[in-house]
């Protein structure tokens, strides 16, 4: 009986070890702050959070249930893929830093082996090989790996949203696939899925190849490979894209948690994909910078939408980190009065390349010299917009009468650097751009309703939002 009892002890004491060795790490908080001037503030804004991470909510919890714990914990991988060289040379660090962790000591691979990750690479495309086209479509993403258990390959893939005017430009360029387009921009050999806005496609493509490439050199033939996607803004998209294609492969096990992500796809079937989850202010201008009136691009998964303006917990939430009650939303009715100006001008892709012309009439030949320098300069890259492939000026014509006429032709891949320049640079590009599409009215009606609304366009956007929204939304 004593012998039974022993060998009882024994086993029940080896049962729960085995037991605590399969359970893999438990959730660990660390206290933090994100910092820098993305999040909505000045350049030395410190906002304190709670990092939280546990590997089972990547290696064996339902990828089709929405965690809000993993939800903040994504976000805050995004806020760290902000985080440049030369902006914390310059005293503007845009990173999360950990309480006890030395300034000095930080680098792109702080914030995951704090969270227990082995392996680390941080990749900007557009330093790690010249493209040949699209240029624009470059990438910059964060890879994490640990193996967990001897049974699971965790990766954490954070892509970085817009830090530079070329990634800016690429989600103002949703491509068409006809002739024109083609003749206007070139070939486009990287974008394998005309479903999907180009710029985007192209980008998301590149990160995978960056991914495969992490993933070979860290692959445990015994282990199961699990992905978390995540990303804001433009990286929200990317994420969006390669979390829909990697649960339509099946390979892995995957968690998508986009932030502030703009429409990706045209696809049919965007709707049925269950571990992809995005999570937005329904409020923010950048949900939907594109709103053709009939092809419309939408998002993969589930949106797990939230207006901000209209929750007074998530504000309180937002008040609560920042110390101050300062949040922006572009109002309700002014984003849907942009859709439908947007909507008539643009109905789909084709629209956007179809050529348009308007011609001015001036009394003198010195007139319309004068305003033909003046369309080029606003054209050209290096004193306007950088439209050339978009836009052109004909010669000087003069009529029976006397008169002497200019026409300017262009189509909307013009417009649309317009519209980008404006809301990158501010009101300084308002002018400009109005003066170069003078006669066109919906052009310049889009362009001042946007000009005057730049303060919630960019409130609406900020990631500290989606840290919160990551917090409180639940579905």
């Amino acid at each position: 009986m004593k012998r039974f009892k022993l060998s009882l002890v024994i086993f029940t004491v080896i049962l729960s070890i085995v037991l605590l060795a399969g359970c893999g790490q438990t959730a660990t908080t660390y206290p933090a702050h994100v910092e820098g001037s993305l999040f909505g503030g000045k350049s030395d804004d410190s906002i304190a959070v709670d990092v939280t991470f546990d590997s089972k909510w990547i290696t064996k919890s339902d990828n089709t249930k929405y965690n809000p714990e993993l939800a903040a914990f994504a976000a805050l991988c995004c806020a760290d893929s902000y985080f440049r060289l030369k902006d914390y040379e310059k005293g503007t660090q845009n990173r999360v830093l950990f309480d006890d962790e030395e300034e000095s000591a930080y680098d792109f691979t702080s914030f995951f082996k704090k969270m227990g990750f082995t392996e680390v690479k941080h990749v900007e495309s557009f330093s790690e090989k010249e493209y040949t086209s699209d240029t624009n479509d470059s990438v910059t993403m964060t890879m994490a790996y640990r193996n967990v258990d001897s049974k699971y390959d965790m990766y954490v893939v954070a892509l970085r949203g817009c830090f530079s005017s070329a990634e800016w430009l690429s989600i103002f360029d949703p491509g068409c696939d006809n002739a024109i387009y083609t003749e206007l921009t070139g070939e486009h050999p990287e974008w394998t899925n005309k479903n999907h806005f180009k710029g985007l496609d192209i980008a998301a493509n590149r990160a995978d190849e960056f991914l495969k490439e992490f993933m070979e050199a860290n692959d445990d033939p015994k282990s199961k490979d699990c992905i978390l996607f995540t990303g804001h803004s433009r990286g929200g998209s990317l994420a969006n894209i390669l979390g829909a294609k990697y649960e339509k492969e099946g390979q892995a096990r995957t968690y998508t948690y986009s932030f502030n992500t703009a429409g990706t796809t045209c696809s049919e079937d965007a709707g049925e994909y269950k571990t992809v989850f995005n999570i937005f202010d329904t409020n923010d201008f950048f949900t939907d910078p594109l709103p053709l009136g009939e092809e419309k691009f939408v998002r993969y998964g589930i949106n797990v939408t939230e207006p901000i303006s209209d929750n007074a917990e998530v504000l309180k939430a937002l008040a609560d980190l920042k110390g101050r009650d300062d949040y922006i939303s572009v109002d309700p009715a002014i984003k849907e009065q942009y859709q439908e100006l947007f909507g008539a001008a643009y109905p789909n892709r084709t629209s956007l390349y179809e050529e348009k012309s308007f011609t001015e009439t001036f009394a003198t030949r010195e007139d319309a010299e004068a305003r033909a320098e003046e369309l080029q300069n606003l054209i050209g890259k290096e004193n306007g917009l950088g439209a050339e492939a978009f836009c052109s000026i004909g010669q000087i014509k003069e009529t029976s009468e006397g008169k002497f006429e200019l026409t300017t032709k262009y189509n909307g891949g013009a417009v649309l650097i317009g519209f980008s320049k404006l809301l990158s640079y501010g009101p300084s590009v308002y002018e400009p751009l109005v003066n170069l599409f003078l006669q066109d009215a919906q052009v310049c009606e889009i362009a001042t309703l946007l000009s005057e609304n730049l303060a919630g366009i960019s409130g609406g956007h900020l990631i500290v939002n989606s840290y919160v929204l990551g917090q409180n939304v639940r579905k």
